[in-house]
């Protein structure tokens, strides 16, 4: 019975949920700011992000405390609004952590609003309008089977860092096939009793 437990939980567990955190350390830059198209990561994380994003290094003045770990985020560079960033397939959209630059910069966000659209482009999902500042927030989401996230915001400069996403690993089993295995799993080990006894 034991083995028959065993293999039900690993069936089950073959469709869990992996969780891809994308801090953008690894993005090479230039110097300590280039947008995302120039340091050819528009494809990031095998996300398509949209050639506004900008890449930033905490050693920008005011942006010290813009990155949540790392030392790497993203900003809407030149003040842009509606951002976008999404995928060919499907995925999973926990959240991110949010903020703004720090004092001394001139022009700020206030708030942060995350939309979730499908691939028909209806609104699957959205955080409202969420105050942010200069320290860094994380902002859950929690949205499934997103095509495309658009970010806007109220204001001017906001920063993201530790952008989170899942995808499955593998395909969840049907019930009934997971069903249909275990009665079988049953049937071998009554079968293998009556042999015994």
């Amino acid at each position: 019975m034991k083995t028959i437990t065993t293999l039900i939980g690993t069936l089950l567990m073959a469709g869990s949920v992996n969780a891809t955190v994308l801090n953008f350390d690894d993005i090479d830059l230039n110097g300590n700011y280039d947008t995302i198209s120039s340091v050819n990561a528009t494809n990031y994380g095998g996300l398509n992000w949209d050639n506004s994003w900008y890449v930033g290094n905490t050693s920008v003045s005011t942006y010290q405390n813009s990155a949540h770990s790392g030392d790497q985020y993203l900003s809407n560079g030149n003040n842009v609004n509606n951002l976008s960033v999404g995928d060919d397939t499907l995925f999973d959209f926990d959240g991110a952590w949010f903020g703004t630059p720090g004092s001394g910069h001139s022009n700020v966000a206030d708030w942060i609003n995350v939309t979730a659209f499908d691939a028909l482009d209806n609104i699957i999902g959205t955080t409202g309008n969420i105050a942010i500042s200069a320290t860094m927030s994380w902002i859950t989401a929690g949205f499934s089977d997103v095509s495309y996230l658009n970010i806007t915001r109220g204001g001017g400069w906001f920063t993201m860092d530790d952008f989170t996403v899942n995808s499955l690993t593998t395909s969840v089993p049907a019930p009934a096939g997971v069903a249909i295995l275990a009665l079988g799993l049953a049937g071998l080990r009554l079968s293998r009793k009556s042999k015994n006894a």
